[in-house]
């Protein structure tokens, strides 16, 4: 990707800017994600790579304003509704920020609202401050770490 993408809050959503780029002496604005997860486009030139990569942050990434001001800038996702196996890349990919292997299995509860990840302390801690907004808890299994993460925690934003 020859973009180098900044994902930012200012206020009204997520701006994304390209720190390869100047403009008015100020990174180059590059796109937008209203809280209802739209996205608006200011560059048309921009690769298939950081047009893929803006979509999937805003199909699947939640962000908090702050480390002080944790409510979502984004609608949050309902993650029990994904796909099993689309969560389990979702998690594989952040949990991969921090760690070089992870093993980890996904289940969701949609009818109940959560969903549940077993996998090892370290990662469930990874993934609760990750997720820091929402309602998480972790706990230890009879052969696992269980991370589990409500959808309906976070209804008041």
């Amino acid at each position: 990707m020859k973009e180098d993408l900044m994902f930012c809050s200012m206020g009204n959503g997520i701006t994304i800017c390209d720190h390869n780029r100047e403009e008015h002496s100020d990174y180059k604005r590059v796109a937008h994600i209203g809280y209802s997860r739209n996205i608006t486009y200011y560059d048309k030139k921009l690769s298939r790579e950081a047009v893929a990569c803006i979509e999937r942050f805003s199909k699947y990434s939640n962000f908090s304003a702050s480390q002080t001001q944790l409510y979502p800038v984004l609608k949050p996702v309902e993650f029990s509704k994904t796909d099993v196996q689309e969560l389990k890349l979702i998690f594989s990919e952040i949990l991969g920020f921090k760690f070089k292997e992870v093993n980890i299995e996904v289940a969701s509860c949609p009818d109940m609202g959560h969903i549940i990840v077993l996998t090892n302390k370290e990662s469930c801690m990874f993934l609760s401050e990750y997720y820091r907004y929402m309602k998480t808890e972790f706990k230890d299994g009879v052969h696992h770490w269980i991370f589990t993460m409500y959808d309906k925690a976070n209804t008041n934003y």
